[in-house]
């Protein structure tokens, strides 16, 4: 939950003790039950308490909320898991395949010109930092590694 749905919480909440026949919330006790519910979505919290007031008789305690919502939490998981992939596009996978061997195939290549990008930043040095100019004069007047 996050924290535009602390009213519909606390709302939630005291209409939960007033079934119970209970006094509404104090602030220290919505601090608390916030502090142990607020990592479930609120959909989930909202359907643990409704499971609660379902099946029981007596005002549930932050870790029977805690328990439910950790249980949907759970199915809700394994349902995605059974969920079927979806289909594949043989034409997007084709793509994929050339753009990798396309890319792989760059890696391979022996480039001629190791100080190209110093010509282009000498070439134009007011487009460039300082810093960038003076390492493309150092990189040009450096001796060449052969690989």
């Amino acid at each position: 939950m996050n924290d535009t749905q602390k009213k519909d919480f606390h709302k939630m909440m005291n209409i939960v003790m007033e079934t119970y026949h209970k006094e509404k919330m104090t602030r220290e006790m919505l601090v608390l039950w916030w502090s142990k519910v607020s990592r479930f979505e609120f959909d989930i919290v909202r359907k643990a308490f409704d499971s609660w007031l379902d099946s029981q008789s007596y005002p549930p305690m932050p870790a029977d909320i805690t328990a439910l919502c950790s249980g949907y939490t759970q199915r809700i998981a394994q349902d995605q898991a059974r969920l079927p992939s979806p289909p594949r596009n043989p034409l997007k996978d084709q793509q994929r395949a050339d753009e990798l061997k396309a890319l792989m195939a760059g890696f391979g290549k022996q480039k001629r010109d190791y100080r190209a990008w110093a010509k282009k930043i000498l070439a134009n040095p007011k487009n460039h930092h300082d810093l960038a100019v003076r390492m493309a004069t150092e990189a040009i007047h450096a001796p060449q590694v052969r690989t």
